[in-house]
């Protein structure tokens, strides 16, 4: 139950692997290192969670834009998960996942989806079909129509979507230590 930079601490000098006074009194130095440690956490969970729902949601949103019906359900069905209180969707997590590192991703992967799902399918829906019957009229590709083209006029919409998804993991991230 003691803080590890204490016991390494005390390891060192007993053993004397360190030479010198160098005992560990210092309550200050515990407190920001359990702070350093749970911060490097939390980014690294919202981080991962925002990264796995970009690679899921981007595809997904872009092979989905241009049938309605399909976009409709989807789009629907991540609405539904969004409104799932948070600390709700972590604790029904429990009896499939466990206590841990598991269920706190995927709760997040559930929340992240939805905003990036919701701007990219926007982003791609919203492009002037003129330019695409331009790329279209000069010889492109339909995969180079979708890279030069429909991605990078979608972009900044994209990356709304996955900044906002990004704020909404930041705060709900701590549920997940409980």
């Amino acid at each position: 139950g003691k803080p590890i930079p204490f016991v390494a601490n005390k390891f060192l000098t007993e053993d004397q692997l360190v030479s010198g006074d160098t005992t560990y009194s210092s309550k200050k130095s515990i407190q920001w290192y359990r702070m350093l440690s749970q911060t490097k956490t939390h980014l690294f969970l919202t981080g991962l969670a925002v990264f796995l729902a970009t690679l899921v949601a981007v595809p997904i949103a872009t092979l989905i834009s241009g049938k309605l019906t399909l976009s409709k359900y989807v789009l629907g069905f991540t609405g539904v998960l969004q409104t799932i209180p948070s600390i709700a969707l972590l604790t029904f997590m429990i009896p499939f996942f466990g206590i841990g590192f598991t269920p706190a991703i995927i709760g997040l992967f559930i929340y992240s989806l939805l905003p990036i799902l919701r701007n990219t399918h926007t982003a791609m829906t919203s492009i002037d079909p003129r330019l695409i019957t331009s790329a279209k009229g000069i010889g492109l590709y339909p995969f180079e129509i979708f890279f030069s083209v429909k991605l990078p006029l979608a972009f900044p919409t994209i990356m709304a979507g996955i900044r906002t998804a990004t704020i909404l993991n930041i705060g709900t991230a701590p549920l997940a230590a409980f």
